[in-house]
Protein backbone atom coordinates (compact mmCIF):
# COMPACT_ATOMS: atom_id res chain seq x y z
CA UNK A 1 0.00 0.00 0.00
CA UNK A 2 3.00 2.19 0.74
CA UNK A 3 4.34 1.50 -2.64
CA UNK A 4 1.35 2.44 -3.99
CA UNK A 5 1.06 5.90 -2.64
CA UNK A 6 4.64 6.59 -3.60
CA UNK A 7 4.63 5.31 -7.03
CA UNK A 8 1.37 7.86 -6.95
CA UNK A 9 3.17 10.84 -5.40
CA UNK A 10 5.82 10.03 -7.68
CA UNK A 11 3.54 10.52 -11.03
CA UNK A 12 1.61 13.34 -9.50
CA UNK A 13 5.12 15.37 -9.36
CA UNK A 14 6.32 14.23 -12.67
CA UNK A 15 3.06 14.98 -14.27
CA UNK A 16 3.35 18.49 -12.64
CA UNK A 17 6.58 19.34 -13.34
CA UNK A 18 6.10 17.93 -16.75
CA UNK A 19 3.47 20.39 -17.02
CA UNK A 20 5.65 23.07 -15.30
CA UNK A 21 7.71 23.04 -17.93
CA UNK A 22 5.59 22.88 -20.85
CA UNK A 23 4.15 25.87 -19.95
CA UNK A 24 8.10 27.40 -19.94
CA UNK A 25 8.76 26.20 -23.14
CA UNK A 26 5.20 27.88 -24.42
CA UNK A 27 6.23 31.66 -22.83
CA UNK A 28 9.53 31.23 -24.17
CA UNK A 29 8.26 30.39 -27.47
CA UNK A 30 6.30 33.41 -27.05
CA UNK A 31 9.11 35.51 -25.73
CA UNK A 32 10.67 34.49 -29.39
CA UNK A 33 7.52 35.26 -31.24
CA UNK A 34 7.08 38.82 -29.94
CA UNK A 35 10.85 39.16 -30.11
CA UNK A 36 10.41 38.34 -33.99
CA UNK A 37 7.66 40.67 -34.42
CA UNK A 38 9.48 43.63 -33.08
CA UNK A 39 12.20 42.95 -35.03
CA UNK A 40 9.97 42.82 -38.77
CA UNK A 41 8.52 46.00 -37.29
CA UNK A 42 11.77 47.73 -36.98
CA UNK A 43 13.06 45.99 -40.03
CA UNK A 44 16.04 43.92 -38.48
CA UNK A 45 14.32 41.18 -40.80
CA UNK A 46 17.29 38.56 -40.25
CA UNK A 47 16.68 38.96 -36.68
CA UNK A 48 12.79 38.61 -36.74
CA UNK A 49 13.37 35.22 -39.18
CA UNK A 50 16.12 34.09 -36.29
CA UNK A 51 13.85 34.65 -33.25
CA UNK A 52 10.56 32.77 -35.41
CA UNK A 53 12.80 29.79 -35.89
CA UNK A 54 13.40 29.66 -32.33
CA UNK A 55 9.66 30.12 -31.80
CA UNK A 56 9.40 26.69 -33.89
CA UNK A 57 12.18 25.16 -32.16
CA UNK A 58 11.22 25.60 -28.57
CA UNK A 59 7.77 24.58 -29.17
CA UNK A 60 7.56 22.37 -32.59
CA UNK A 61 4.04 20.81 -32.01
CA UNK A 62 2.41 24.19 -31.51
CA UNK A 63 0.74 24.47 -35.05
CA UNK A 64 -0.73 28.00 -33.69
CA UNK A 65 3.03 29.48 -34.37
CA UNK A 66 3.05 28.25 -37.75
CA UNK A 67 -0.17 30.27 -38.69
CA UNK A 68 1.00 33.15 -36.77
CA UNK A 69 4.20 33.46 -37.95
CA UNK A 70 2.74 33.10 -41.54
CA UNK A 71 0.14 36.00 -40.49
CA UNK A 72 2.72 38.18 -39.92
CA UNK A 73 4.88 37.45 -43.23
CA UNK A 74 1.32 38.00 -44.87
CA UNK A 75 0.47 40.91 -43.23
CA UNK A 76 4.31 42.34 -43.91
CA UNK A 77 3.61 41.25 -47.83
CA UNK A 78 0.51 43.18 -47.67
CA UNK A 79 2.38 46.67 -46.31
CA UNK A 80 5.05 45.93 -48.72
CA UNK A 81 2.60 45.68 -51.56
CA UNK A 82 1.10 49.11 -50.85
CA UNK A 83 4.23 50.57 -50.42
CA UNK A 84 4.89 49.18 -54.36
CA UNK A 85 7.73 47.36 -52.68
CA UNK A 86 6.99 44.24 -55.02
CA UNK A 87 10.36 42.44 -54.32
CA UNK A 88 9.65 42.70 -50.58
CA UNK A 89 6.27 41.78 -50.56
CA UNK A 90 6.55 38.43 -53.45
CA UNK A 91 9.46 37.13 -50.86
CA UNK A 92 6.59 37.17 -47.25
CA UNK A 93 4.63 36.00 -49.84
CA UNK A 94 6.54 32.91 -50.40
CA UNK A 95 7.50 32.73 -46.59
CA UNK A 96 3.66 32.45 -45.38
CA UNK A 97 2.90 29.65 -47.75
CA UNK A 98 6.91 27.98 -46.42
CA UNK A 99 6.01 28.37 -43.14
CA UNK A 100 2.29 27.23 -42.69
CA UNK A 101 1.75 25.07 -45.88
CA UNK A 102 -0.94 22.89 -44.49
CA UNK A 103 -3.26 26.06 -44.05
CA UNK A 104 -5.09 26.04 -47.91
CA UNK A 105 -6.14 29.76 -47.37
CA UNK A 106 -2.81 31.18 -47.65
CA UNK A 107 -2.25 29.71 -51.49
CA UNK A 108 -6.10 31.59 -52.37
CA UNK A 109 -4.98 34.73 -50.47
CA UNK A 110 -1.47 35.38 -52.06
CA UNK A 111 -2.49 34.19 -55.58
CA UNK A 112 -5.02 36.45 -55.39
CA UNK A 113 -2.60 39.47 -54.14
CA UNK A 114 0.04 38.47 -56.71
CA UNK A 115 -2.34 38.90 -60.03
CA UNK A 116 -3.15 42.33 -58.31
CA UNK A 117 0.47 43.08 -57.97
CA UNK A 118 0.61 41.98 -61.62
CA UNK A 119 -2.26 44.05 -62.64
CA UNK A 120 -0.74 46.97 -60.72
CA UNK A 121 2.92 46.48 -62.72
CA UNK A 122 0.50 46.47 -65.55
CA UNK A 123 1.14 42.64 -66.93
CA UNK A 124 -2.48 41.39 -67.43
CA UNK A 125 -1.66 38.14 -68.52
CA UNK A 126 0.28 37.16 -65.18
CA UNK A 127 -2.75 38.73 -62.83
CA UNK A 128 -5.36 36.65 -64.92
CA UNK A 129 -2.79 33.27 -63.92
CA UNK A 130 -2.97 33.79 -60.68
CA UNK A 131 -6.79 35.59 -59.98
CA UNK A 132 -7.38 31.96 -62.15
CA UNK A 133 -5.61 29.98 -59.80
CA UNK A 134 -7.30 31.07 -56.17
CA UNK A 135 -10.37 30.38 -57.98
CA UNK A 136 -8.63 26.57 -58.82
CA UNK A 137 -8.53 26.48 -55.04
CA UNK A 138 -11.66 28.15 -53.87
CA UNK A 139 -14.51 29.22 -56.35
CA UNK A 140 -16.27 31.25 -54.43
CA UNK A 141 -13.56 33.63 -53.04
CA UNK A 142 -15.36 36.56 -54.11
CA UNK A 143 -12.58 38.89 -54.24
CA UNK A 144 -10.51 36.59 -56.86
CA UNK A 145 -13.43 36.38 -59.05
CA UNK A 146 -14.44 40.35 -58.75
CA UNK A 147 -11.00 40.75 -59.70
CA UNK A 148 -10.89 38.52 -62.60
CA UNK A 149 -14.40 40.50 -64.10
CA UNK A 150 -11.71 43.47 -64.35
CA UNK A 151 -9.38 41.35 -66.15
CA UNK A 152 -12.18 40.68 -68.55
CA UNK A 153 -13.27 44.53 -68.56
CA UNK A 154 -9.90 45.41 -69.93
CA UNK A 155 -10.16 42.80 -72.48
CA UNK A 156 -12.49 44.93 -74.20
CA UNK A 157 -15.71 42.16 -74.90
CA UNK A 158 -18.34 43.98 -73.61
CA UNK A 159 -20.64 41.39 -73.85
CA UNK A 160 -18.47 38.66 -72.06
CA UNK A 161 -18.34 41.64 -69.15
CA UNK A 162 -22.08 41.81 -68.96
CA UNK A 163 -22.44 37.90 -68.68
CA UNK A 164 -19.26 37.78 -66.16
CA UNK A 165 -20.59 40.56 -63.60
CA UNK A 166 -24.36 39.38 -63.57
CA UNK A 167 -22.54 35.83 -62.79
CA UNK A 168 -20.46 37.06 -60.00
CA UNK A 169 -23.13 39.63 -58.73
CA UNK A 170 -25.89 37.05 -58.93
CA UNK A 171 -28.12 39.13 -61.27
CA UNK A 172 -31.14 36.83 -62.75
CA UNK A 173 -32.00 38.82 -65.72
CA UNK A 174 -35.05 36.82 -65.94
CA UNK A 175 -36.16 38.31 -63.08
CA UNK A 176 -35.33 42.05 -63.86
CA UNK A 177 -37.16 41.73 -67.40
CA UNK A 178 -40.72 42.74 -67.46
CA UNK A 179 -43.27 39.78 -66.78
CA UNK A 180 -45.71 41.33 -69.78
CA UNK A 181 -46.35 43.63 -72.78
CA UNK A 182 -46.80 47.51 -71.60
CA UNK A 183 -50.32 48.72 -72.78
CA UNK A 184 -50.18 52.82 -72.90
CA UNK A 185 -53.79 53.73 -71.95
CA UNK A 186 -53.33 57.38 -71.73
CA UNK A 187 -52.56 59.78 -74.59
CA UNK A 188 -49.71 62.33 -74.76
CA UNK A 189 -49.96 65.73 -73.33
CA UNK A 190 -52.12 68.30 -75.98
CA UNK A 191 -49.14 70.53 -77.53
CA UNK A 192 -50.45 74.02 -78.76
CA UNK A 193 -51.64 74.86 -81.60
CA UNK A 194 -53.10 71.20 -82.27
CA UNK A 195 -56.65 70.53 -83.07
CA UNK A 196 -58.56 68.39 -80.33
CA UNK A 197 -60.11 65.22 -82.20
CA UNK A 198 -63.42 64.17 -82.17
CA UNK A 199 -64.45 61.15 -79.33
CA UNK A 200 -64.86 58.09 -80.96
Amino acid sequence: MRIQKGMLLLVFVLSYGFSYAGELVAKEAANYFNDGVLAQKEGRYSDAERNYQKTILMDPSNKEWLFLIASNYFNYAVFAQKGSRYSDAEKNYQKTILMDPSNMRWPVLVANNRGVMSMEKGDLRQAEKYFLEALQIDPNFMPARINYGFIIDKQGNELESIKYWMKVLNIDLQKLKPKSLILVQEEPEKKEGVAEKAAP
